[in-house]
């Protein structure tokens, strides 16, 4: 399996915040793996479902002393009844920032749909990030706007439109907009390769889009 982290031209020991939609968990914790042996540490500004058993090997409250273990993948969490989890503040990412510990974290939320736009709260990126990772799903094209594209109505779009590479396109600028980020610091996504028929589209969309790094793949095989 190739490694994500040079797939995307991030650096090991970058801060990473993880945005959008339709992979943006299967891309923290498959970075948080290849980090292990140096330790990686997991957390979230916003909310993040609780890691399957197997996804972390330590979970500690942000309220605890928080540090880095070599060969350990540690995840700061607060969980809660839904399965949810809340993770470090401000402060405390700005502490561990003083100790020089890489961070990868989801900074927004999906509702668990492939795409994405953003309100002016969102996305959650502290001060000191390194690298803004924005994925978006594939699988949204060809569906019903309101089924997979998460805030929609941000842009007055047609509920029961059918997301097509336009909105595709919107997706991608308005989080590249959303970030607030230099561009360079800025790394895209477009995940879920495998469910597009014809490749060719997606392939020259990242040739012509204008970004230095924007990348087409499936995050759950070979990237």
């Amino acid at each position: 399996m190739l490694y994500l982290h040079d797939i995307l031209n991030i650096n090991k020991n970058d801060t990473v915040a993880i945005i959008g939609g339709g992979g943006k968990t299967t891309a923290l914790w498959r970075l948080a793996v290849e980090r292990k042996n140096q330790g990686a540490f997991v957390t979230t500004s916003t909310h993040i479902m609780k890691p399957d058993n197997g996804q972390c090997d330590i979970i500690i409250s942000p309220n605890d002393f928080l540090t880095i273990a070599k060969n350990k993948i540690t995840a700061a969490l607060y969980p809660n009844q839904q399965n949810k989890c809340t993770g470090v503040s401000n402060k405390q990412f700005q502490a561990l920032r003083q100790k020089k510990i890489p961070i990868l974290y989801e900074a927004d939320g999906s509702k668990r749909m492939p795409a994405k736009l953003h309100n002016i709260s969102e996305p959650v990126i502290y001060q000191n990030t390194d690298i803004v990772l924005l994925i978006i799903g594939l699988s949204a094209l060809g569906k019903p706007i309101k089924d997979v594209c998460h805030r929609y109505e941000l842009y007055n779009l047609n509920p029961d439109e059918i997301f097509d590479i336009s909105h595709l396109i919107m997706c991608i600028e308005d989080g590249i907009k959303s970030c607030k980020m230099l561009t360079n610091k800025i790394r895209i996504f477009l995940n879920q390769l495998d469910l597009i028929s014809d490749k060719e589209v997606i392939y020259n969309l990242c040739k012509t889009f204008g970004h230095s790094y924007i990348y087409c793949g499936n995050l759950k095989s070979d990237g």
